[in-house]
Parts: structure tokens; C-alpha cells; sequence
């Protein structure tokens, strides 16, 4: 019995030494590899989604020759990058010897498609087509990509920065079209970057000049996401204030300075407002025709059309028109999407929730049905199994002080990020609509959850075979 137990002993050594050597190789690798980092993320950058972005530049063609859209406001865009390229005057209609506020005739669409092709009309002096409209999309999703992969690989995630870029390339540019709704991928990932960055500076994951570089980079995606979408600029700002006032809050309680907070607060709302301030700047630099309409989306438009969104004793549809007769009903003489208008849609929705309080529950809840049961990418599990998943993986390394244990702190903060991205679309779905056109972005934060949920069980197989590592250095000195 004890020749067998010292053979056996022997055998489970030489098993343990073996498993041990080959994380010891492993960990050589990666050990090489840190001081290539950037340059592997580079590598990687261009081998994944460079061939993806060329392909999606070239699908772009098929919309040449083709000199309108299905989608009214893109061809406003149209009118407008050439106003701007032959008049230099940006958001405006040229007609005759006058200039007309865009919002005049593209009603409640957000600016920022129409200010960047008559940003680039002016550059290139050329006459942008919806072959332009259509790559415009490719090239803001592209750069949300990288933007958001090369973020995530400087805090240290740099698994999860990896699988974003193979994977990414799947949700950012499979789909490809003219109207605003796909280029929001990349705009949701640059509006991810500022709350994460804020987060990261306090846990000390970014150096401090990598930490104000990134809060540059943040203010002016919050900046972009609000000019292509207001509520994703909302989104950003709600979360990256809450990040503000917690910091500020915990700060006081400790007596410490707020002085970078200070600084930061006033540059978000500052950036947060960028619709306001393109088209005061082009007001106070050319002579407009005064304008009647909002640049802008509304809330009280979304909403209330919102209720339409499924079938309902309401007697309404997500449509645009069945709002403007609502008003009309209301104020026949009231001027469409007017701040009027705006206000009396308030009043409206706020009369059908008052009015039939369960209905609206239930188109809520049916909405919600909707958008869990939706898998948002094709090859993905319906949101509601992502969800428990992540919010269980979430909850146990939490609880349990794993993200410590496996050196594994950024995580928490990627995961997290992608979870609340994840809800703010979902209550974005319920409010509006379910349509996974306008639930796209979700699609981001999917690949980063299978990344975190990757590089977590990588760093959990590199934590167990530690004492592995120790037990075979002791026996080499026996």
C-alpha cells in the first residue's frame, strides 16, 4: 500500500507539473506580449475590421444613381451639404437669395447627419450623394468600433477588447442604409466612453494623462451622440451626471477638492447642448429666415406615438401623422412640430395615462415582452437570457469578491457599463417602440458581455493555476 500511495503521489506530481508547466509557458507569452500591447491591438484592429469596413464602403455603391431616399429627412441632408458646399452656410435649404432653417423642412430630425455631409461638402467642394449618406454610417460605426475596443483594451479588459473587435464587425456593419438609425451603433459606443472614464479615474485604472485624454475623447462623443440622436445624448448625460454627483458626494463626505468636477460638469453640458449651439452659431453668422420648427426630436412626440407602438383600445399607431392629428384636433391652426405642438403632445400624453392608466401598463408591458423576447443580433439568445446571465455573473463576482481575486476590477466596471446600456435601450424600447432599428446598440453591449464573461473565466483558470505554479517551484527545490 505504500509503494502504491508513493506511486500514485509521483503520478499526481508529474500531472501537476505538467499543467503547471504549460501555464508557466502561457504566462510567458502574455508576458512578451505586454510590452507589444498596442501594437497586438493594432494588428488586430486591421485584421478583423478593416476587411468589414472596405466591404461595407463598397456595398455603399449600390446606392449610387439613386438621387432620392424612401427616408424624407436624408434627402434634406442632400439639399443641405449642397447649400452648404455652394453658399457655406451649414443646417440651412438654399432658396433663391435666402436661407431657410433646415428643421423648416426635415421636421424633428436631429441635426448631426446634415452638419457633418455639409461639413464635408465645404471640404471637399463636391456634391455628396446618398452613396456618401449611406458611408457616413460605415465611417461612424467604424470609429465607435475602434474607439470603444481600444477604451476598453486601455483600462486592461484586454480579452474582451479583442473579442469586441473580431465580433464586432457582426453588429456594427452587417446592416447598411441611409437613413440616421445606422450609424447610432457607433454614436451609442462613443457616448459609452465618458461615465466609463469617470469610473475608471477613481479606481485608478488609467494613468492620469491616458484618464484626461479619454474624458476628451468622451466629451466630444457625448457632443456627437447628441448631435445623430438626442435621446442617446440624453442617455449619456443622465448616466455621466449621476457618475459626477456620486463622485462629488463621496468626495465631500471624505473633505477632498472637486476640483477636476468642476471643470468636467460644465464641459458635459456644454457638449451635451452641441444641437443648440450649431444652430445658434450658424443664426448668428448668415441671415436666416426665421424658423418655426424644432432642430430637434421631442419626447412628447416619441411618447405619445409611442402608445401606438402595438395594438390598443387607445386608437392610436406609431405613426407621425396620427400625432399631427391629435394636435389638430386640439389646435387646428398650431404649426407641426412647433414648440407648441410640443407642448400640447405633453398634454395629451399625460390625458391618456390620467385618462386609461391600465392600458398604458399594458402597451407598456407588451412592448417589454417584445424587446426581451428579441435577440437582437442573429446568432444571440433572446435579451432576456442575456440578461439573467449577465446579471447573475454580475451579482456572484461581486458578492463573492471574485473580481479581487482574479485581478479582474475592470470588469466590473465593462460589465456594468454594458448592463446599464443594455436598460436604458430597453426603457427606450418600452417608451417608444421595440423595433430592433432603433434597439440596435444593444448589439454592443452583447459582445461585451461575452467578452467580460471570456476573459473572467480565462482570469479565474490563470488564478486557480497559481498554486500550481508554487507547488512545482518547491519541488524543484526539494
Amino acid at each position: 500500500m505504500d509503494a502504491d500511495d508513493a506511486t500514485a503521489g509521483r503520478s499526481d506530481r508529474r500531472a501537476t507539473m505538467r499543467f503547471a508547466g504549460i501555464s508557466n509557458a502561457v504566462r510567458e507569452i502574455l508576458d512578451r506580449l505586454k510590452s507589444w500591447k498596442w501594437q497586438v491591438f493594432a494588428v488586430c484592429a486591421v485584421t478583423f475590421v478593416a476587411g468589414p469596413a472596405v466591404t461595407a464602403f463598397e456595398d455603399a455603391r449600390r446606392y449610387a444613381g439613386t438621387a432620392q431616399s424612401d427616408w424624407i429627412p436624408t434627402n434634406m441632408w442632400l439639399k443641405s451639404a449642397e447649400c452648404a458646399r455652394q453658399e457655406g452656410v451649414w443646417l440651412a435649404i438654399c432658396e433663391s437669395d435666402r436661407f431657410v432653417p433646415i428643421s423648416e423642412y426635415s421636421h424633428g430630425d436631429d441635426p448631426g447627419h446634415a452638419l457633418i455631409l455639409g461639413i464635408w461638402a465645404m471640404a471637399s467642394d463636391s456634391t455628396v450623394t446618398l452613396v456618401d449618406v449611406a458611408r457616413l454610417n460605415a465611417v461612424l460605426n467604424i470609429v465607435g468600433l475602434v474607439v470603444l475596443a481600444g477604451f476598453i483594451f486601455a483600462l486592461g479588459a484586454h480579452v474582451t477588447s479583442i473579442v469586441l473587435l473580431v465580433l464586432g464587425p457582426v453588429a456594427y456593419l452587417q446592416w447598411m442604409g441611409v437613413s440616421p438609425h445606422w450609424g447610432l451603433i457607433g454614436a451609442a459606443s462613443l457616448a459609452m466612453i465618458l461615465p466609463m472614464t469617470l469610473i475608471a479615474r477613481k479606481l485608478g485604472r488609467l494613468s492620469p494623462r491616458s484618464a484626461n485624454a479619454c474624458v476628451a475623447i468622451g466629451i466630444i462623443g457625448l457632443a456627437l451622440a447628441a448631435l445623430l440622436r438626442e435621446p442617446i445624448g440624453v442617455m449619456c448625460l443622465a448616466v455621466t451626471l449621476a457618475v459626477i454627483g456620486f463622485k462629488a458626494v463621496h468626495r465631500l463626505q471624505g473633505g477632498r477638492r472637486l476640483r477636476d468636477l468642476l471643470v468636467i460638469a460644465p464641459l458635459v453640458l456644454v457638449a451635451s447642448a452641441a444641437p443648440t449651439w450649431a444652430v445658434l452659431a450658424r443664426d448668428a453668422w448668415f441671415e436666416m429666415e426665421p424658423a418655426e420648427h424644432v432642430t430637434t426630436h421631442n419626447f412628447s412626440h416619441t411618447l405619445y406615438i409611442g402608445l401606438g407602438a402595438v395594438p390598443n383600445t387607445l386608437g392610436l399607431e406609431y405613426e407621425d401623422e396620427v400625432a399631427r392629428a391629435a394636435v389638430e384636433q386640439v389646435a387646428p391652426d398650431v404649426v407641426s412640430s412647433s414648440p407648441e405642438y410640443y407642448r400640447i403632445l405633453w398634454t395629451l400624453y399625460w390625458s391618456a395615462l390620467a385618462d386609461a392608466p391600465a392600458e398604458v401598463m399594458r402597451i407598456y408591458l407588451e412592448k417589454a415582452k417584445h424587446i426581451l423576447a428579441d435577440d437582437i443580433l442573429d446568432d444571440a439568445p433572446p435579451l432576456a437570457i442575456v440578461l439573467i446571465v449577465a446579471v447573475a455573473h454580475f451579482v456572484v463576482l461581486t458578492v463573492l469578491g471574485l473580481w479581487r481575486r482574479i485581478d479582474f476590477y475592470q470588469g466590473a466596471l465593462v460589465e456594468g457599463a454594458a448592463l446599464v446600456l443594455i436598460g436604458l435601450f430597453i426603457a427606450q424600447a418600452i417608451l417608444a417602440h421595440h423595433s430592433r432599428m432603433f434597439a440596435m446598440p444593444i448589439g454592443i453591449a452583447l459582445l461585451v458581455l461575452l467578452g467580460v464573461l471570456l476573459e473572467s473565466c480565462w482570469r479565474a483558470a490563470v488564478a486557480l493555476l497559481a498554486p500550481l505554479r508554487t507547488r512545482q517551484v518547491s519541488w524543484r527545490q526539494q
